[in-house]
């Protein structure tokens, strides 16, 4: 008798035995299905809206003489002046080889948002072209980093659409829309307009061929020349956001925009009045910089050309600047402008197999009204005072693997110099070229 009631009882417990474990069984797998669907939710929304992008590059280049290059010397300006010394050698003669990836990249994309009719997008981008001042050490640099609200097919007046967009951040200038697409990481520079700075831009695309384009910009690594240096404290000391506009026709292939650029700034805060008391003063310089831009793409052909006629501008990279032109007793200063035309144009063919050919040319038209003295004269670090003149010509050949592109370039550039610079800040005597010739190669392996 006790041996039956034992053994039931063996048996209930065994059976609750095996029912929690079934059971418990049942919730791992129900469990693990929950993770999975949710791993699975999550890469989904990653791959919806999150993109990472970038590239590994590497760049060879030679130089046949010093030049005004910054970014450890692959952001080519031009070459320098001639350097002679007792014995008569030209001491900027000499040549230079580097061996450089700090050009890689990493940038996230994030698309795909929306909160009723208004689209949300986003970008981050760096590079490690930071070099410390002084070493060979590098550190990342912000390139971009900005979000855009949109919205598509807006009614306005008369039946007809239009797609608005509101950008926020650091991007590109919009002067620098439209490039010329060679491998050497000036792309152009300094016969092109560039520059990035954190911005608010709106753009307004009418018939999709029709785009108005407004901007109210801040100066930061991209800063004007003063008294003190380049810094991007005679912007913010103005209180005066530099102003941008711009009108864009697209239309099968063709692309053609006209843009204004304006910038206001306050060299300096203060001064010395003719008692030689320091005191507050309210220096000012508005420059304007108008420009046209000219594209066509017919399947594997693009042609395209940019020109400028602007005052200074050394803050979109063009090699010019201002001065002063009168000192006031009460210790302000009144500045005028140097006038310059930078011109470049471009033709590429080719898909998988490219070649191209880039010439940019720059003139140096001196100030508008006469310097005090040249000491009092400021212009781009990236060149010299004395440059009147400069050219480039780039032909170019690269080729696509996939995602490998390697490519081969020769630049020659030249440049005038002289001497006795005169009250426009033009010099006049001694007027004579130098040149430097360069060979690129580029290697790199995007994603």
């Amino acid at each position: 008798m006790r041996f039956r009631l034992l053994l039931l009882l063996c048996l209930v417990f065994g059976g609750s035995l095996f029912v929690s474990a079934s059971e418990e069984a049942v919730n791992d797998s129900i469990k693990a299905a929950q993770k999975a669907a949710k791993r699975e939710r999550i890469r989904e929304e990653w791959n919806a809206h999150f993109k990472f992008y970038g590239f590994v590059r590497d760049y060879l280049t030679y130089d046949s003489r010093q030049g005004f290059a910054p970014i450890q010397g692959l952001y080519y300006f031009v070459p320098k002046d001639i350097k002679p010394n007792e014995y008569g050698q030209d001491l900027n003669a000499t040549p230079e080889f580097r061996y450089l990836c700090i050009v890689t990249r990493l940038g996230l994309f994030v698309t795909g948002y929306r909160y009723k009719q208004t689209h949300f997008a986003a970008k981050i981008e760096a590079d490690f072209a930071f070099s410390v001042a002084g070493t060979a050490a590098v550190a990342l640099r912000l390139r971009h980093a900005y979000f855009t609200m949109s919205w598509l097919e807006q009614p306005i007046a008369g039946g007809k659409k239009a797609d608005l967009q509101l950008l926020m951040g650091q991007t590109w200038h919009p002067i620098s829309t439209g490039y010329a697409d060679i491998m050497s990481f000036e792309t152009g520079s300094p016969f092109d307009l560039s520059n990035r700075s954190p911005q608010i831009t709106f753009d307004a695309t009418f018939d999709k061929r029709f785009t108005l384009t407004g901007s109210l910009l801040a100066q930061f690594q991209y800063s004007s020349t003063g008294p003190n240096g380049v810094s991007r404290e005679y912007q913010m000391n103005s209180l005066t956001p530099e102003a941008f506009m711009a009108f864009t026709y697209s239309h099968k292939g063709f692309v053609g925009r006209a843009g204004l650029n304006v910038l206001s700034i306050r060299p300096r805060k203060t001064g010395l009045d003719e008692k030689g008391v320091e005191v507050i003063v309210k220096d000012r310089i508005t420059t304007f910089v108008p420009y046209l831009f000219l594209e066509y793409r017919y399947k594997d052909l693009v042609v395209s050309a940019k020109t400028a006629y602007g005052q200074a501008g050394e803050h979109i990279n063009l090699m010019s600047g201002y001065g002063v032109s009168k000192i006031n007793p009460d210790g302000s200063w009144q500045y005028t402008p140097m006038q310059s035309s930078s011109t470049w144009a471009y033709v590429q063919y080719g898909n998988k197999y490219i070649g191209s050919v880039f010439g940019g040319y720059f003139k140096n038209f001196g100030t508008i009204d006469p310097l005090v003295d040249t000491e009092h004269l400021y212009v781009n670090p990236n060149c010299s005072p004395g440059l009147t003149q400069a050219w480039r010509i780039i032909p170019s050949f690269k080729v696509h693997l996939g995602n490998f592109l390697f490519g081969v370039e020769y630049h020659y550039t030249a440049a005038q110099y002289g001497t006795d610079i005169n009250n426009y800040g033009v010099a006049t005597q001694n007027l004579h070229w130098v040149g430097n010739h360069r060979v690129l190669a580029m290697f790199q392996y995007a994603w």
